[in-house]
């Protein structure tokens, strides 16, 4: 179990975790032959309060998984088809103890809030649940967690993991996706994406069958509709910034201009009649003192190599004021993939994001603290990495 301590105390509906714990213990891990074990995480960003009951059991199959969270949805969206609900997530072996936790959040805290799941057949099962960061429950409904986790039994307990983290710092949210559904014509190209995605973080997305959408980022930017779900993203100063700033194929570099016209000429808050080139040289080497030295500002941006391109697209997002960058099917030789990755950390200590796009399975070795299995339209299930 891996708790921040104040958040022990913290106020939820009665009687969230244990259905939840014992979900996963009943239909997770009965079906094992050597037995297993249950995890549980709650932390608290600046905008939500997670809550994540994870096994290592036989995991769920990606049709139940799919009708499960549409069936989660249903409950979300209103429909008053409930009865149906439920009786086909008891087909799905999960219960209807979940639809009824639904309900109830939504209820106390409305529709953009709630659980879905996410599993991986012999690989586990996550319950991921999304509160509000300040919780504000009606008395007759409201519990702590330390309560919750008393209501489990000794049996219970004995197959949780056990370690509490006392001290962990509050995440910064930049981006946030919930039950996230978009369509092209008659048919969906991305179903009931749900994740978080935090300040100083990566997250590679990795698809085992047809490449993600492009049209995603562009979801993420507002600037395409959604069919259903739920996007937010972190404030900016530059209401026409892309929040989510895309690099790689979809380049946002101008051909026939140098490197630093890139950087600061189309910039809406460099206009042209201001500029000086003196100056901009030195901001230039006082933002990137590293890349300035090895990125010449008089060169012509198509002569550079794909590396290069891909720097000067993020720096030119940096100054933009953008946060989070998307790498789309970004594919470096090695040297100058590690070089690139030691940037990219580098920056990450600084509070930017990365999220990678990416069909190639030997990716799913790169250095991102998350892994998500991209297939069918949607997300199976983020991994955690141990960097």
């Amino acid at each position: 179990m891996k708790v921040q301590e104040d958040l022990l105390s913290l106020k939820v509906p009665r009687i969230l975790l244990q259905p939840i714990v014992e979900n996963s213990i009943v239909h997770g891990l009965e079906g094992r032959e050597t037995g297993g074990k249950v995890g549980i995480s709650i932390s608290r960003s600046n905008q939500h309060v997670y809550i994540q009951v994870s096994d290592d059991g036989i995991g769920i199959e990606e049709e139940k998984l799919r009708q499960i969270n549409e069936d989660l949805r249903n409950i979300r969206r209103g429909f008053q088809g409930g009865v149906v609900g439920k009786r086909d997530v008891g087909k799905a072996g999960m219960g209807v103890s979940l639809l009824n936790i639904q309900e109830r959040i939504h209820l106390l805290y409305g529709r953009e809030y709630g659980l879905y799941l996410q599993s991986l057949e012999n690989s586990g099962t996550d319950v991921c649940v999304v509160l509000p960061r300040e919780l504000s429950v009606k008395q007759e409904e409201e519990s702590f967690i330390s309560e919750s986790l008393d209501l489990l039994s000794e049996e219970e307990n004995a197959l949780i993991i056990n370690t509490i983290s006392t001290k962990e710092p509050e995440k910064e949210e930049l981006l946030f996706a919930l039950e996230l559904y978009l369509s092209e014509g008659n048919h969906f190209t991305v179903e009931n994406l749900s994740f978080q995605l935090f300040s100083g973080e990566s997250l590679l997305f990795l698809a085992l069958d047809k490449p993600i959408p492009k049209d995603l980022v562009s979801a993420f930017n507002d600037e395409k509709e959604l069919y259903y779900g739920c996007v937010k993203s972190y404030e900016s100063m530059m209401k026409t910034v892309p929040k989510v700033w895309m690099t790689g194929d979809g380049s946002s570099l101008i051909e026939g201009q140098t490197v630093l016209s890139n950087l600061f000429v189309y910039q809406p808050e460099y206009p042209h009649f201001l500029l000086r080139n003196k100056e901009l040289i030195a901001e230039y080497k006082d933002l990137f003192p590293e890349l300035s030295r090895e990125i010449p500002y008089q060169e012509q941006v198509e002569n550079l190599e794909e590396k290069q391109r891909i720097l000067v697209e993020i720096m030119k997002g940096m100054i933009a004021g953008a946060r989070v960058f998307a790498l789309w099917e970004v594919h470096l030789a090695k040297k100058d993939e590690e070089e690139l990755y030691a940037y990219i950390e580098k920056w990450k200590k600084e509070g930017y994001a990365f999220l990678f796009f990416s069909s190639k399975p030997s990716d799913a070795e790169k250095p991102c603290e998350r892994l998500g299995i991209w297939k069918e339209r949607r997300i199976l299930k983020v991994i955690t990495n141990s960097l």
